[in-house]
Formats: C-alpha cells, structure tokens, sequence
C-alpha cells in the first residue's frame, strides 16, 4: 500500500511540473492602472500599493504584466482614470485583463477596493476587497493570495468547494485537516494536494493516505481517504534480567491504545539502549516489531526484545606521550576510573562518554597548571572487548615553561601594587599554573569592587621566551569609577517582611559598592532557611555614581508537622512528633513544639525564638519544658522554663546569656542506690544563668571537610533555690582535608564543677562519658560509689578524640571514618590526671539517607576491664516521615 501511495505522490508531482495548471492562464495581459487614493493629506500609499501588486503579478508565471510605461503612456490622452476607459485602454495595449480600483488610507489603516474589466466578456468584475490593515500586514496579504483572488474572480481558475477526511477513526480530523494546505474558497492547484499528502504521511500514523477530487457548483471537493496503522494493545518487554522492567517502561513514550509510530517507537528502542549502555551494557541490543494485527480491533501487540549481554566494566586506562607528567597524576585528575573490586556495588568503572569528553579538558586544565600551556589531548579511543573497556588517551606535552615577571599594569588600588602582588598565587609559582592565573584575576577584580569599582575588568597579556622557556605576565586593571549601593529592591517575598530581608544583608543603601558584602548578603539570605530561590543582581540606578540591587525571592513552605522514630544505644528506640514554624507571620520569628518518647525519656518542650528582639540584633530564645527520665537507679521528673539572649560581638563571636528556673523531683529510688542518690530523693528548686561565646567557621555543617568551632560555657546555679554549684565547659573542633578523599577531624572537650556550700550537687547534673561522641565502646564511665558501685558522676571531665573520614558513595552521602578516642570523669576537677584515661578506637559509616542521618559505629576498648565487652556497636537513626 506504501508502494501504491508513492507512486500516486509520484504522478501528482509530475503533472504538477509538466502540466501546471498556470498553463491554462499563460499569456493572460494585464494592465495595472494607476490606483485612486482617498487620504486625509498628501501620501504616496497608492503607489506603494501599486508597486507591491505589480510586483507580486511580475512573479506570477500565469500572468503577463504590461509596464507601466507602456500603460502611462496610453492614459495620457485621458482626464480621468476610470472604468468606461478600460475597453479603449484595453485595446491599445492589447490587454486581457485591466485592473484599477481605489486605495482609502485613514491613518496607519490602508483599505484596498480593486476591480477588473475582462476583454473576454466585455464586463467589470469586483475582486475581493482587503481592508483595515497597516502596511506590514497589507503587503503580506498581497503576497499570499491576490493572484490566486484575481484568478478566481474573473472565472479563470477552480476554487475548492470543500476538504474532507474519511478513514480516519483514531487520529482526529482537526489534527489531520493542521497538515493540508487547502481550504475552502481557495484556488484549486495539484501542486497543494502534494504537499498536503506529504504533510499527512509526515504525522506517522498511517499506511496509506489517497486523494480523490469530484466538481460541484461550488467548486473542487477534495477528499483524502485515510488508513490508519493499527493501534498498542500492549506493550511487551523480555530478555532484561539486570534493568527492572519499571525502569525501561519509564523510557517508552509509545503509549498503549496509542497508535503505532514506527519513528518514535525506533526512538524508544535506541533510549533503552542508551540506557543500558549507561549502566555498562555496551554490547547490548534491542529489537523491537510489531505483532500481528487484530483485524476486529485493528489493533496489535508491541514488543521490544532485549539481548543484554556481558556488562562492560573499564579495565585500563593507558597514556601515551606523557614524558614528564606520571600516569598516576593524571589519572587523579579525571572522574573516569578503572574497576575494582567493589565495582559491582559502586559502578566504579562504569564507562559514561559525556564525563570522559569532560576529563579531557581535566587533563588539560591539569597540564596547564604545570606550566605546559601547548598541551594537546587528543580525543580518547575506546576497545571494547570480550573483558571489558580499553582506554587509550595520546597526549602532546610541548614545552614546559617556568614562571618569570608578574606585573600589575593600568589602574591603581588602595593597597597597591606591591601588597597586591604579595596575595597573589602565580608569583609564588615555579611553574606557569593557568588554575593559579584565573583565581587572581579574580582576586584583582574583587579586591577593586571591593572597593567600590563595581563594574571593574582585568586583562591579561602574557608574554613567552621560547629560549629560556619563561613566561611573563600582566594583569591590567581597567577599575572605571567607583559607586555606591543605591536603592536595594525586594521582591517575590510574599509571605516575608522585607525588613526581615533587609537586616539580613551585609550593606546598606549609600554605602560604597562592594562584592564581598553582596556574597555575604546571600549567604545569610540563605541561612535564613524562608527561601527556595535568592538572586542579588546589581542593576543600572538613577544616579549615575550608583548601582541598584535587585533582590528576588522564592518562598517556600516554613511550616511542618511531622513525626519520627529513631534509636539510639543510650535511648533505645524512640518516637518524636513535632509542630513547628520556622517564619511566624513573616516575621522571621520560630515557633516550635515537640514531645518525645523512649526507653528512658518522656520529654514535651515548647520554644520560641526571635531573632531580632524588639527589632534589636539580639537574638532570643523562650522555652518551656516537662520531662521524666528513667535512670537504672532512680527517676527524675523536671519541670521548667528557661530564656536565652545572644548576638554577633567582635571576630564574629556569638555571645550569648541565659537563665534556666526548674524544679527537679527524684523519685522511685532504688534501695540498692548510694546513699548520695538516696539523700536526693524529693523536690528540689535549681536557678541558673549561663554566659557562653562560641564562633563557627565550617563549610558543611552535615559533614564538615574544613575549618573549626570553638564555644565555651559558664553556669552558676545558686540564684536562689536548692541546687548550688559553678560549672566550665569548654570544646573545639578542626577539620582538614588530607587530600581529596581523606578528611581529618579533631575533637576536645573538658569541664570542672566546683560545688558551692550547701549545694548538694545532684547525680544528674555531674559528668559521665560513654556512647557516640565520647567514648565509643564504652558506656557510663565515671566515678562510682565503692559501697554499692552505683554511677554517681564527677565534677571533672575531659574527652579528646581523633578522627579520619572518607567517602563510600560520595554521591549518595555514604561516608566511613576511623576514630580514636580517649577521655575520663573524675570525681573532683583537682583530679585531671592525663595518664588516668580509658582509651577506645574503632570505624563507623554515616548515612545522609533519605530518611535522615544514620551512624553506625563499632567500638573496642583499648583499656578493657573486668566486666566490659569486648566491643559495642553503637547505632543512632532519626527518620521524619
């Protein structure tokens, strides 16, 4: 039936170029006469109308324009222009056809009203009029249909009575009447038809598509006659063992019950291939057909046949040419990796085409950071065998050249040059580093916007000797003049105060511009936690020595209700449910209120936080709490309420104040208790104040790789109440990566309590150590009653622990550590004694799964005693849900 349809393109495309219909028109003369303009004024529309109808009948085969020369001169012998001189004029110049009318212009709106005498039937016909359109759309209107109009209006040509579609059952006739050229009213011409049963065939859905045409008194009928390929019953897919099926179906656009597109179902296959390939299958193959057709419905069954074959993993990676720099360097650099033995969990070695093409400008960009700045890499050839993927990269070192001058040219700063010179890293180089060369220019540029030169722009010309093999280079600093903020613009903050964003960012209007202010402004933008997007983008001002900041936001949803399960070795399992509101009214304030219960605790705590307090820098914290602990010789029960202050003071110190009132009731004290827990036993009142600093500097607060904390804390408990003593705790943190994998973490904390008189200090309040975060592998380490050996606590602490951390899955937030440990509790802080420390070691992985942070560790006590394990695993999950 193909064959049949081409064949009928074939026949109609020939008789459309050897017998065109615009034969029967040709030799048609036809006199364009000058055109009546009707306009408020003084215009030259008429012969601009007149000009493009010329030229549109010139380009028409089916017509024989006479000049207007000719036709000029003809008219000179007349008055007027109308008509009843059409015949004379018709004569004179031997014409067919005259064409005259009138051109209204009102406006920018041209209407045009155009007329014809017919030396064939000796009459007037009015053609069709265009009317109330500019000149653009005047002139296209023309363009599209007026000879096609003039041909059909003198009775020359067949205009098409109707377009109809039969056959059709699955596709719609709109979409298919989208794809023809004719309709209605227009001239009937073969060369439409073609392209309109090209344009069907075009669509994919069908097997044959014929044309039959029939006159009537109203013109041409043309009918396309249409049938359709047959409909998915369902969609089959075998031969894949290692993909889900759920999988591969998410890649098929065909849908069952749709209709078979041979094109996109191709397309399909090829997306399953790709697929696979993506995983390692690379010699896979995918076949697809349909099956046979159910006459009844006209449907059918499509299958895709999958052959997966042996999957590929990469099992070298050779260089070829690289002299100076060492294979192992340069595999370093590239994300492509070969196969290990965790391959098949990892997917390490898996060949991706896109990151291979990426690792060629990585060996580039490493070669130029080594001072070879001719460095050629050529496109990597890939074997596949039977074993697995070969990789083969030719490499063209060149020269190598060492660093000579390093100059600073154009505009100066206020640190000048010299200093500046100073903070750049190319200097300090021996060898030419491109990595080095971009991060100053950068540096330059920031320092002067810094400075106020907002729009500032470096150059750098550089300079080799091929002798010595040196370069030299300049950095030229084009500043242009400074500015300052002018107005700050928020929008898209529609639940937000914009004060709120306002006090967030790191500058004001009128100040002098300056990008490290702006990044800082975002950064804190972003810790606010209200914003999905944040863009701060300097924009043209009013002033001209001021640049406008536009802020554009995003919110996002600031309220959650949810629940949790977790566990934990001292907890055991526990359950959370919790209502809270991170942006209150918009006014950036935090509700919160939560209730937890585990093996040992019952807790309910309701909290409030403002930020600004009273539109002051001064963050604030209420919070109100009841809580009952079960400890494994007594319970307690606290009751209280408790507020905290604390702002931003110098070096990006956080200080902070608080006072706690709480009323503490031991009860269900065991009779085998130490008489110091038995004397606990009732209600007792405890007031505190707490005087803390801390400053944080790290890059991720979920898994740190650099920088540190520090925070300490004073307490005194005694202003007023039962409960008296004084206690210091001090702690700090390092992190620094060792390389790109490893990351060193260094942990320290030590506390004191000096017990007032009178205070009888509770066993609750006193140090203990064990668990994660202290002593892995141990578990209530500190001083004990000698009488009955019940935990009673000391009043001096100390805990060190060391830390090396690398990722699994670095994608998936899969991380693993080994750890040391060491720390002690003594019974008075006199008692520090370094050489009077239990000791463990151990490994854990940490999990940010999607289910929240997972720590699994195990624990061995390098010191053990009679009675303690061997090891503990430790283990802690939070999941929200």
């Amino acid at each position: 039936m193909a064959i049949r349809n081409q064949i009928g393109v074939i026949l109609i495309f020939v008789a459309c170029v050897f017998f065109p219909s615009a034969s029967l028109y040709a030799g048609q003369r036809i006199a364009v006469m000058p055109l009546s303009l009707f306009s408020a004024g003084e215009s030259q529309t008429a012969l601009a109308v007149q000009s493009t109808i010329d030229a549109v009948l010139a380009s028409d085969n089916r017509f024989e324009v006479i000049p207007s020369k000719e036709v000029s001169k003809a008219l000179g012998g007349y008055e007027k222009y109308s008509e009843s001189v059409a015949p004379a004029i018709a004569r004179e110049l031997k014409a067919d056809i005259v064409l005259f009318g009138t051109v209204l212009e009102f406006g920018s709106q041209i209407s045009l009203n155009p007329k014809v005498w017919l030396k064939k039937e000796n009459k007037v016909v009015p053609l069709r009029a265009i009317t109330g359109m500019d000149m653009e759309h005047f002139r296209a209107a023309i363009n599209d249909d007026f000879s096609d109009s003039l041909l059909l209006s003198v009775g020359i040509g067949k205009s098409v009575g109707d377009v109809l579609v039969v056959g059709n059952a699955k596709i719609g006739t709109a979409a298919i009447m989208q794809r023809i050229t004719q309709s209605k009213g227009q001239l009937y011409k073969e060369a439409d038809v073609a392209e309109s049963v090209k344009a069907v065939f075009r669509m994919g859905f069908f097997d044959d598509v014929t044309v039959k045409t029939s006159e009537t008194g109203d013109g041409v009928i043309v009918t396309y006659t249409i049938k359709e390929k047959p409909s998915i019953r369902e969609i089959n897919i075998s031969g894949n063992d290692k993909i889900e099926e759920k999988q591969l179906r998410s890649l098929i656009s065909t849908k069952k019950m749709g209709v078979f597109n041979p094109e996109q179902v191709a397309k399909d296959a090829e997306g399953i291939k790709q697929f696979y390939r993506s995983k390692g299958f690379f010699n896979v193959e995918v076949n697809h057909y349909l099956g046979p057709v159910d006459e009844t419905t006209a449907s059918a069954d499509l299958h895709f046949e999958i052959s997966e074959k042996k999957k590929l993993y990469i099992t070298s990676i050779v260089f070829r040419g690289n002299t100076i720099m060492s294979d192992k360097d340069i595999l370093e650099a590239m994300q492509t990796k070969k196969s290990n033995f965790f391959s098949f969990i990892t997917d390490k070695g898996i060949l991706k085409e896109d990151i291979l093409k990426q690792d060629v400008m990585r060996i580039e960009a490493l070669y130029m950071s080594r001072g070879f700045i001719n460095v050629k890499i050529s496109a990597p050839q890939i074997k596949y065998t039977e074993k697995g993927i070969d990789i083969i990269v030719e490499v063209q070192e060149g020269r190598r050249y060492r660093m000579g001058n390093v100059t600073i040219g154009g505009d100066t700063l206020k640190e000048g040059s010299a200093k500046i010179l100073g903070k750049l890293s190319l200097p300090k180089r021996e060898f030419f580093d491109q990595s080095a060369l971009i991060m100053d220019r950068e540096l330059l540029v920031r320092l002067a916007q810094d400075e106020g030169y907002a729009f500032a722009n470096v150059k750098v010309a550089s300079n080799t000797d091929d002798i010595n093999n040196t370069i030299d280079i300049e950095y030229e600093l084009a500043a242009g003049r400074p500015v300052q903020f002018g107005r700050i613009l928020v929008s898209g903050n529609t639940v937000t105060r914009e004060k709120v964003i306002l006090r967030a960012l790191a500058f004001s209007e009128g100040e002098l511009f300056s990008r490290s202010n702006l990044e800082a402004s975002h950064r804190s933008l972003t810790s606010l936690g209200f914003f999905s997007e944040i863009n701060i983008n300097p924009e043209k001002g009013v002033a001209q020595n001021a640049t406008d900041i536009r802020i554009q936001v995003k919110e996002k949803p600031t309220g959650s209700i949810s629940a949790g399960v977790g566990y934990s070795a001292s907890d055991k399992a526990s359950i959370t449910a919790q209502i809270a509101k991170a942006n209150l009214l918009g006014y950036g304030q935090q509700l919160n209120l939560q209730g937890t219960l585990s093996g040992t605790t019952l807790k309910f705590t309701f909290s409030f936080v403002d930020p600004y307090l009273f539109d002051y820098n001064l963050w604030s914290r209420f919070e109100a709490w009841d809580m009952t602990t079960n400890y494994d010789e007594y319970d307690l029960d606290s009751r209280g309420v408790a507020v905290t202050f604390s702002r931003a003071l110098l070096y990006n110190i956080a200080g902070s104040i608080s006072y706690r009132l709480a009323r503490d009731n031991v009860f269900n004290v065991k009779s085998s208790a130490a008489e110091s827990i038995k004397s606990q036993a009732g209600l007792r009142t405890k007031s505190s104040a707490t005087l803390g600093f801390s400053k944080e500097e790290i890059d991720n607060f979920l898994f740190p790789t650099r920088g540190y904390s520090l925070s300490t804390q004073i307490t005194h408990v005694g202003l007023g109440g039962d409960i008296k003593f004084d206690k210091v705790t001090v702690s700090a943190r390092y992190y620094e990566p060792i390389n790109d994998n490893l990351v060193l973490s260094l942990y320290g904390t030590a506390g004191a309590i000096n017990e007032l008189e009178g205070g009888n200090l509770p066993t609750y309040e006193r140090f203990t150590l064990g668990g994660i975060g202290t002593l892995t592998g141990l578990s209530e380490i500190g001083p004990r009653d000698p009488a009955t050996n019940s935990l009673i606590g000391g009043k001096g602490m100390m805990c060190y622990a060391a830390e090396v951390g690398f990722p699994l899955v670095r994608d998936a937030g899969l991380m693993a550590a080994v750890f040391y440990n060491t720390g002690n509790a003594w019974a008075s802080a006199r008692d520090y004694n370094f050489e009077d420390m239990r000791h463990t070691m151990g490994y854990g992985i940490r999990w940010n799964s999607p289910i929240g942070p997972i720590r699994l560790e195990w624990g061995y006590p390098l010191d053990r005693k009679e009675g303690e394990p061997a090891y503990r695993m430790e283990f802690s999950l939070g999941m929200r849900f």
